[in-house]
């Protein structure tokens, strides 16, 4: 696997899961590397994208991309 993101805290083995810091708010989320949401390499978790969007939207950005099913439960 050749993804690089420098928040990742501990890859489960091959199961292309892993826990990452929150590259806006610091938390601990849990995620699959591929399709985590990043910012600038950054991996972002879910309660702040669910907290920007709505931001950006009014702001005339485009949405964060998102790809829910990515996001585990803790």
């Amino acid at each position: 696997m050749s993804t690089q993101l420098s928040g990742i805290i501990i890859a489960e083995g091959d199961t292309g899961i892993a826990r990452f810091f929150c590259g806006v708010c610091g938390s601990s989320f849990q995620a699959e590397i591929a399709r985590v949401t990043t910012a600038n390499k950054q991996p972002i978790c879910l309660p702040c994208i669910n907290r920007y969007n709505p931001q950006r939207v009014k702001l005339g950005m485009p949405p964060i991309p998102l790809a829910i099913e990515a996001y585990l439960p803790d």
